[in-house]
């Protein structure tokens, strides 16, 4: 497990992908969020550790804060769901023994996290990261020399959720981040938990979101109330529009500041377009 940070108001969020880290720095209250910075660093193409390590460092130098919940590409840390009795007490090794059961799990994978997120039936509720042991050991030692305190690790779906669906909604809505190499779909539902779907071509992107939706109405019966975008493609009108005429869904930019609060006549850190390519890293915070 990583590390568990105390109490502290101000939170990193950190999107790692191979090219980049978005990062977000928040400011969690009670009952309020506010944003304090956003931003992007570059990911130099030398040796991984040594490049991720230095990407850090100097987020922590820009930000001041240690204290981080971390999102990964589904293509590099992949999540599962694991049910327990909740009167089992090694959790670690059954956890490892529902995933081989499940066969997704085997001698060369090794689990980053894991953490409860419900208890229904006497049965507990698991979100499980999942990665080669290689990765699990080179992420850990990067996180250890760099000095971040890694509170959770973060799923896109959630993060998504977390940040453009507003905090207790009851609408079903399916959020889209759009980046030009790749797709990610969360839906929300207050009745029923749905997998986040990914796609790594842009011009099936169409016709993945008419496969989801089909998908989820034949399953809760029930239809979608809000279609929302965010990502580097989500300040691209044509782009949105193109999606809105190929799917015949009203597709909208999201508002990934939903969830904060923002003063009037106060300005952001970043710009109400900019602010669409920080969604994963301003949920992860939130999440």
């Amino acid at each position: 497990m990583l590390s568990i940070f105390s109490k502290n108001k101000k939170v990193l969020g950190l999107d790692i992908t191979e090219e980049y880290i978005r990062y977000s720095l928040i400011s969690v209250g009670s009952g309020s969020n506010k944003v304090l910075m956003c931003g992007e660093e570059k990911i130099a193409r030398v040796e991984p550790r040594n490049a991720l390590l230095s990407a850090i460092r100097n987020i922590i130098n820009k930000t001041k804060c240690k204290n981080a919940h971390v999102s990964f590409p589904s293509d590099f840390i992949h999540t599962e769901t694991v049910a327990l009795q909740s009167s089992q007490k090694e959790i670690l090794p059954d956890i490892e023994l529902r995933l081989k059961e499940k066969n997704v799990f085997s001698f060369t994978d090794a689990i980053l996290y894991f953490e409860k997120f419900e208890s229904v039936n006497k049965k507990d509720f698991y979100n499980v990261f999942i990665s080669s042991r290689d990765n699990v050991s080179f992420l850990r030692s990067v996180f250890v020399n760099s000095g971040l305190n890694v509170r959770k690790i973060v799923s896109h779906k959630d993060a998504l959720l977390a940040s453009c669906v507003k905090s207790g909604e009851i609408i079903n809505t399916m959020v889209l981040n759009v980046e030009k190499l790749r797709t990610d779909i969360a839906i929300f539902s207050p009745f029923n938990r749905f997998k986040a779907i990914t796609s790594l071509s842009e011009d099936k992107t169409a016709s993945l979101i008419k496969e989801t939706y089909q998908d989820f109405y034949e399953i809760s019966g029930d239809k979608i109330g809000y279609f929302f975008i965010s990502g580097s493609l989500a300040a691209d009108t044509s782009f949105i529009n193109s999606l809105s005429r190929q799917t015949r869904l009203p597709i909208q930019e999201a508002d990934v500041f939903v969830n904060f609060e923002i003063a009037k006549n106060e300005l952001p850190p970043v710009t109400r377009k900019e602010s669409f390519i920080y969604a994963l890293a301003l949920g992860t915070a939130l999440s």
